[in-house]
């Protein structure tokens, strides 16, 4: 599930840690739905910040992950001149579809030591 974070949700949260001494940090560490809940509000991909994971066993347990951005700023360097040639050669690569330009940047999660992008082209 998607999630955008929301800057007086988290206040609030801030403000109950404090208030509890913590205990409520506490809760939401063993319940990370909650914690997500409580910090944001759902969204479409595009928007999501925060990404409620469930897994499919039979625990069915929650965990979350923030969406980060990971700057490619070396091959902007490396490429000045050649703007409208593509990073790999095929056109239609995964690679050239994720990479946002002329930023270089890619947005993604890392979940278990892999990290998973978001394919812009399929967004509609």
């Amino acid at each position: 599930t998607l999630f955008r974070s929301q800057t007086c949700q988290s206040a609030l949260c801030i403000i109950g840690y404090i208030l509890s001494l913590g205990f409520l940090r506490l809760l939401f560490h063993w319940r990370p739905e909650w914690y997500v809940w409580a910090h944001g509000v759902p969204c479409n991909l595009k928007e999501a910040d925060l990404i409620l994971l469930r897994t499919t066993d039979a625990f069915k347990q929650y965990s979350w992950k923030k969406v980060t951005w990971i700057y490619l700023s070396g091959l902007n360097n490396t490429r000045i001149g050649q703007q409208d040639q593509p990073i790999i050669a095929d056109e239609s690569s995964v690679v050239n579809r994720v990479i946002m330009k002329p930023d270089y940047k890619v947005r993604c999660i890392l979940v278990h030591k892999i990290r998973y992008v978001r394919d812009r082209s399929e967004e509609h």
